[in-house]
């Protein structure tokens, strides 16, 4: 049996003996960071040749087959005329000049296929709401150059 006083001989003994070898062996125990670094960048550095391999297989049994073809129909001859873009040419005593047209507050206004009404006039914009969809709203923002100011007041 072992008495406490060979098991503590031993274990300094054995605990001596390891760091001796972590003494003698540390180069190869401990990398410094900077050493990891360096070989991470000329592991970066060095060029690199990557095989060409051929996934066409995939591709093939992706694509649906000839004979199951959906079949293919026409596309409808109805091709509707873009409508001409919103704009705001003026704001006056709460009322709004929109592509030549006065609209007052709360009136619709029809645009691409789309019943809009005008919610709020400000200074220099008005906002408008989808009646349909809330979330669709506009914003028209009145934009002159100095040709187009034809009042000048001093």
């Amino acid at each position: 049996m072992i008495t406490l006083k060979t098991f503590s001989k031993r274990f300094i003994a054995i605990f001596v003996c390891i760091a001796f070898l972590f003494i003698v062996f540390k180069d190869r125990f401990f990398i410094t960071p900077t050493d990891d670094i360096e070989s991470k960048l000329y592991f970066i550095q060095q060029q690199k040749d990557i095989p060409h391999k051929d996934f066409s297989f995939i591709i093939d049994f992706l694509r649906p087959k000839e004979d199951k073809a959906l079949p293919i129909e026409p596309l409808s001859q109805e091709h509707k005329e873009p409508q001409a873009p919103l704009k705001l040419h003026a704001i006056l005593n709460n009322k709004a000049l929109i592509n030549e047209e006065w609209i007052s507050l709360y009136s619709t206004i029809n645009y691409n296929d789309k019943i809009y009404i005008l919610e709020k006039i400000t200074k220099h914009g008005i906002f408008l709401y989808n009646k349909d969809d809330s979330n669709d709203r506009l914003y028209l923002e009145i934009f002159t150059t100095p040709k187009e100011l034809f009042l000048d007041i001093r």
